[in-house]
């Protein structure tokens, strides 16, 4: 069972494929959405994380080397296989 906060996470994952227009959401797009949020931002501090380096590179990579959807009506993101695996 995920929490409240993982599922607004995963939420925020899917969003921001949609709103980049990208054809998968991947385990990329999740942890730029946690290191938008208080919890996932901490653990990754503490794990020696720089986060501002890590969200600028993430930003970079996910701006520059995901695949987009043609512009179609109703088109939607889906989730990769890696993604659903981990959770």
């Amino acid at each position: 069972m995920l929490t409240q906060e993982l599922q607004q996470t995963i939420s925020n994952a899917y969003d921001a494929a949609v709103h980049l227009r990208h054809e998968y959401v991947t385990l990329e797009h999740l942890l730029h959405a946690l290191l938008e949020e208080k919890t996932g931002s901490e653990v990754l501090r503490h794990c020696g994380a720089n986060l501002v380096v890590l969200k600028r590179e993430l930003e970079t990579f996910l701006t520059n080397n995901m695949e987009t959807m043609a512009r179609r009506r109703g088109a939607r993101p889906e989730y990769t296989l890696a993604f659903k695996r981990l959770i």
